[in-house]
C-alpha cells in the first residue's frame, strides 16, 4: 500500500466533508423511505438527504461493516460510486478520495473486505463480489429512493481494481464505468475489452502514479480502444502516490465524463 501522512488523510477528509456541505445536519429515520413528490416537468424531488455526517458507517449482513460517502442535502436520487480498496487499506480513504473526486454527489460505497491487523484486505474475487451485492442491496435498504437505479462506476485501487476486473465481467451493463488505479491492468486483455464493450460496458478511466504500472495501463488502453470503449489516463509517476492531493485533483477533472459521459480527447 502506498504511505501517506496521518495529516495528508486527515485534510482529505475535511476536503471531502466541506464538500458535501451539511456536516452537523441531524439524522433522519434511516431505514424509513423518504418522502417524495412528482412533477409533471421534472424529476420526483425528495426530502433533503440527512444524516449526522458525511461518512457514514452501513452494516452489511455476513460482513464487516461498510463505509458510505453520503450526497448530503439530495433532493433527487443519486448515482452510486463502489469504491474498492488496495491491500492493507482501509475503506474510508477511499470514501474520501472518492467523494471529493466527484464532487460528494453520489453515494461512494465502500465495502470493508477482510479484517487485516487494523486494517483491510479482500479474499477471493467470489468473496469480494458477494461482498459488494450485500452492500449495495443494504445501501439501497437504508436509503430507498435517494438511491438512483441503473449502472454504477465501479472504481478499484491495487488489488481492489484487480477484483474489479474479475466482477465486471458477471454484469458489464450494470458496472458500466470503471476507474483502475494503480492494478487491474496487468490481467486486462483484448477478450476482455471485447467482451465488456460487447456487452454494455462504456468507459474505462486508468490511472499510475508509478512508473511500474505505466506499461500494463498502456497496453490496457490499447486494448480497449481497439474494442470500441471510451477510454482517458491519468499519468503522474512523478507523485508516487496513488492519491496525492494533485492525483486526485487530475481524476476529478476526469469526472464528469467518466460519470456522464463526454467526447474523447
Amino acid at each position: 500500500m502506498l504511505g501517506r501522512s496521518a495529516t495528508a488523510v486527515a485534510a482529505l477528509f475535511l476536503a471531502g466533508a466541506q464538500a458535501f456541505g451539511c456536516v452537523g445536519c441531524r439524522c433522519s429515520k434511516k431505514d424509513a423511505a423518504p418522502a417524495a413528490s412528482a412533477s409533471a416537468t421534472g424529476p420526483v424531488v425528495l426530502a433533503p438527504l440527512s444524516e449526522p455526517s458525511w461518512l457514514v458507517d452501513l452494516p452489511v449482513p455476513g460482513h464487516a461493516l461498510a463505509k458510505v460517502a453520503v450526497p448530503l442535502g439530495a433532493v433527487h436520487a443519486a448515482p452510486v460510486v463502489i469504491a474498492l480498496h488496495g491491500s492493507f487499506d482501509r475503506p474510508e480513504w477511499q470514501c474520501g478520495h472518492w467523494a471529493s473526486i466527484s464532487g460528494g454527489r453520489p453515494f461512494v460505497l465502500c465495502p470493508s473486505g477482510v479484517a487485516q491487523e487494523g486494517r483491510f484486505s479482500w479474499g477471493s474475487p467470489e468473496s469480494t463480489a458477494k461482498e459488494l451485492r450485500a452492500a449495495l442491496t443494504a445501501l439501497k435498504k437504508r436509503y430507498g429512493a435517494h438511491v438512483a437505479p441503473g449502472s454504477v462506476v465501479l472504481a478499484g485501487y491495487g488489488l481492489g481494481a484487480d477484483h474489479a476486473i474479475w466482477i465486471q465481467k458477471q454484469e458489464p451493463g450494470f458496472f458500466s464505468h470503471m476507474a483502475l488505479v494503480e492494478g487491474g491492468t496487468e490481467k486486462w486483455s483484448s477478450t476482455m475489452a471485447a467482451a465488456f464493450a460487447q456487452r454494455g460496458g462504456k468507459r474505462i478511466l486508468f490511472a499510475c502514479a508509478h512508473e511500474a504500472c505505466v506499461p500494463n495501463a498502456q497496453r490496457a488502453r490499447l486494448f480497449s480502444v481497439g474494442a470500441g470503449l471510451d477510454v482517458k489516463s491519468v499519468t503522474l509517476v512523478d507523485e508516487q502516490r496513488a492519491f496525492s492531493p494533485k492525483v486526485v485533483r487530475a481524476l476529478k477533472k476526469e469526472w464528469p465524463w467518466l460519470a456522464a459521459g463526454g467526447e474523447r480527447p
